[in-house]
C-alpha cells in the first residue's frame, strides 16, 4: 500500500521514544533523524521535510508538558501536530447542495473518481448528476457516461462540442435541479498553459463549492509544482488520492497537500 513504509517508519521512531528511560537532547536529535530519513525515503519535498523536522526539534526541546502529560507523550503529540499542520488531516466532502469541480492532469483518475463521488452521495441519499467537461482526451465522454448509466446518475454531455466551457454552461442548467454536480474536466500531460486557462473558465462559469485536484498516489517530486499551479489558478480545497493499493512511497502526494 501506498505510504505503508512511511507509516512504519514512523510507527518505529515513536515506539523508539516511548521505551526510551527518559528524554533528552540527544534522544530528540536521534528521533528528528528518523523522521527525516523517513521522510525523504517516502520522497516528501526536501524542504518540506526541514522545515517539519526544524519545528518538531526546537518545540520538542523548548516547550514544557502540560500538566499531568509525561514528557514522552508530549514530544510525541509534538511529532503528530506538526505532521498534520504541514501534511494536512483527512476530511469528507460536505453533503449539500453544491458543485464540484474534478482538476489534475491526464491519468490521474478523474473521471473514476468523479463516478465515486457520486456513488457516495447516492448512498448518502442526495440526487447527484455527472457533467462531462473534457472534451480534449477521446473517449472521456463515453467513459464518463458509462459511469453514470452504471450507477444509474443522471449525466450531461455534447460529444461534438469541443468549446468545454460551452459544455458545461449547457450542463449547468439541464442538470440544474440535482443536488450535487460533479463536472469532470480535461487533463493535459503537463502543465500547459491552455488547461490552466480552460481551468479558469470552467471555475468562472461554475463557482464551485469544492475544487478537488484528484493525484495519483504514484506521483512523484512534481506533485508539488503541479498543485501550486492549479492552486493558484483555481484555488483548491482538497486533494484526493488514487490507486493507494499500489507500492508507491507516496511522497509526493504528501508535498501536494501541503
Amino acid at each position: 500500500m501506498v505510504l505503508e513504509g512511511l507509516g512504519e517508519s514512523l510507527k518505529t521512531t515513536l515506539r523508539k521514544i516511548a521505551n526510551a528511560p527518559h528524554i533528552d537532547k540527544d534522544l530528540i536529535k536521534s528521533v528528528v533523524k528518523d523522521i527525516q530519513r523517513a521522510l525523504l525515503q517516502a520522497d516528501v519535498n526536501v524542504k518540506l521535510v526541514l522545515n517539519l523536522t526544524k519545528e518538531v526539534e526546537k518545540r520538542a526541546l523548548t516547550e514544557r508538558p502540560p500538566a499531568g502529560m509525561s514528557s514522552r507523550e508530549h514530544v510525541i503529540r509534538i511529532i503528530y501536530e506538526e505532521l498534520v499542520n504541514i501534511l494536512g488531516d483527512t476530511k469528507e466532502v460536505p453533503l449539500k447542495k453544491q458543485i464540484i469541480l474534478m482538476v489534475g492532469l491526464y491519468g490521474q483518475g478523474k473521471t473514476t473518481t468523479s463516478g465515486k463521488l457520486s456513488r457516495y452521495f447516492q448512498k448518502k441519499g442526495m440526487k447527484p448528476a455527472l457533467l462531462a467537461g473534457d472534451t480534449h482526451r477521446p473517449a472521456a465522454y463515453d467513459q464518463l457516461k458509462q459511469i453514470a448509466e452504471s450507477i444509474n446518475a443522471p449525466f450531461y454531455g455534447e460529444p461534438k462540442e469541443k468549446k468545454a466551457v460551452k459544455v458545461v454552461k449547457n450542463g449547468l442548467k439541464e442538470l440544474s435541479d440535482y443536488d450535487v454536480i460533479i463536472v469532470d474536466t480535461s487533463g493535459r500531460h503537463s502543465l500547459e498553459d491552455d488547461l490552466i486557462d480552460e481551468i479558469k473558465s470552467i471555475a468562472k462559469v461554475t463557482k464551485p463549492t469544492e475544487v478537488l485536484l484528484v493525484l495519483d498516489g504514484a506521483i512523484g517530486q512534481q506533485a508539488g509544482p503541479q498543485a501550486k499551479a492549479f492552486h493558484e489558478a483555481v484555488k483548491i480545497t482538497g486533494v484526493v488520492l488514487t490507486k493507494l493499493d499500489g507500492t508507491a512511497k507516496g511522497g509526493g502526494a504528501l508535498s501536494a497537500v501541503s
